[in-house]
């Protein structure tokens, strides 16, 4: 019988031949590696595919591929910044199958698929979440091309940006019944279930690369800005966009305050592009400006503009 690699096994086969700063390069190469991490034989068969179903669907890899372009702004190791991208993927697609639960949002579809707790009940679920959380934080720890101490770093950077400063307390409130619904208290839950994972996607990938102990937390604030933006983004999409254009259920935050719900379309799109041209100046600051990196925000930017501008003239 063959051995079974265990969850969280490194995909050190992955030699980097197609290595690149491309974001189909990076995507196809992430995809590969969780494949890698997360096999389909490894039992309990049922909770693997749970796994692979919340991990593998179709995917943008946005952080990711945030990730290792900042990780190449420092010349870092092709290998180590698609591994540590797959562990931030992995947390990411933990903190989705949470999210979808009818205890969170109830939500029935995720990148066009059915939910997990859908496909697998609920129970499964949340141990597949639970399952991913943890391989993800063991990836981090055993990249070999890193210092112990900025190993160490990662780790505790991907936990803050999970705890209750970042996606759980992020969620904690928005969940609350007695909240405010203004604009400071949507901030406050933006910057916490999705600002602080794409800040960390910007911060892992300066951490591991770069020696400079103020690097990581430098990249951490670009990070913050991009994600609320992108999180502006995404509630003016969930309000004026489609399932055809998300891939996900629209108005699934109907009665909820979102930036479309609390600033309108106007100015929620000016919002977002606040936040989007603050962390292109910061990165500008810090003598990026003109890089692989900046590129994609910018297109990244304008992809997410394109279904609005659809919507509106639809309207």
């Amino acid at each position: 019988m063959t051995a079974r690699a265990p969850f969280g096994s490194p995909c050190s086969s992955y030699d980097g031949a197609n290595s690149g700063n491309r974001p189909d390069d990076i995507r196809a190469a992430v995809n590969d590696a969780l494949s890698r991490i997360v096999p389909p034989e490894v039992e309990p068969l049922q909770l693997s595919a749970a796994m692979r179903h919340g991990l593998l669907g179709p995917a943008k890899r946005v952080r990711s591929i945030l990730l290792v372009l900042t990780s190449d702004l420092f010349d870092g190791p092709w290998d180590t910044a698609v591994k540590t991208a797959a562990a931030v993927e992995m947390v990411h697609a933990a903190s989705l199958v949470l999210d979808d639960l009818p205890a969170m949002d109830n939500a029935t579809l995720r990148r066009g698929k059915p939910t997990t707790h859908r496909a697998y009940g609920d129970a499964t679920a949340i141990l597949a979440a639970i399952s991913l959380m943890n391989a993800g934080y063991q990836v981090l720890s055993r990249l070999a091309d890193v210092p112990a101490e900025r190993r160490a770093d990662a780790v505790a950077l991907l936990c803050e940006a999970i705890g209750p400063n970042g996606l759980c307390g992020g969620q904690f409130r928005d969940l609350r019944p007695d909240r405010s619904g203004g604009l400071a208290d949507l901030e406050q839950v933006h910057h916490g279930k999705t600002g602080a994972l794409f800040a960390a996607a910007l911060g892992l990938g300066a951490t591991i690369s770069s020696p400079a102990a103020v690097a990581g937390r430098d990249f951490w604030t670009i990070g913050m800005a991009i994600g609320l933006a992108f999180q502006g983004y995404d509630d003016l999409l969930d309000a004026f966009g489609t399932a055809s254009q998300t891939g996900k259920d629209v108005h699934a935050d109907a009665g909820k305050p979102t930036i479309a719900t609390v600033l309108g379309r106007a100015e929620g799109e000016a919002w977002a592009r606040r936040h989007l041209e603050q962390g292109l100046q910061l990165l500008d600051d810090r003598g990026h400006g003109q890089s692989a990196l900046a590129d994609y925000i910018r297109s990244l930017a304008s992809t997410l503009v394109r279904p609005l501008a659809a919507a509106k003239g639809d309207a």
